[in-house]
């Protein structure tokens, strides 16, 4: 029966992250507010679960699910670019340093903002985190 239950789990969980999304998506849209729906999802996941509204327990697995698989989600990404060709040849010279700039931001702002939200967790457990921030 646990061979069924974690992926079910895991699966009820990522379709509440994107049930999550789809709402704030149309809540971007319906009150025309300037921020992509993306951004301001995240930025209210993570009061949610600061607050304890939302308890950590009901998005952790379909997030970790999520993350592992991050690299394969991506790959579409890539392969998409191929089909404008003509565009980064216009403007490759203005996209490089934008696509420089973000391929090492995003990554880094991610693993540090992880890193600092599990000191916070397990501080606030009181067993302390062993990993160092630098």
């Amino acid at each position: 029966m646990q061979h069924i239950k974690k992926p079910l789990m895991i699966t009820l969980q990522i379709g509440g992250i994107c049930l999550f999304y789809e709402i704030i998506g149309w809540c971007v849209s319906w009150l025309s507010i300037p921020v992509p729906a993306n951004v301001l999802g995240m930025l209210t996941m993570i009061s949610l679960l600061w607050a304890g509204i939302i308890p950590l327990k009901m998005v952790v697995e379909g997030a970790e699910f999520l993350l592992k698989y991050m690299p394969v989600l991506f790959v579409p990404f890539g392969v998409a670019m191929m089909n404008y060709g003509g565009l980064i040849k216009q403007a490759g010279v203005m996209l490089i340093p934008v696509l420089i700039i973000t391929s090492i931001l995003v990554p880094a702002i991610t693993g540090y903002s992880t890193l600092i939200w599990y000191k916070w967790q397990e501080k606030k457990k009181g067993m302390g985190i062993r990993a160092n921030i630098t």
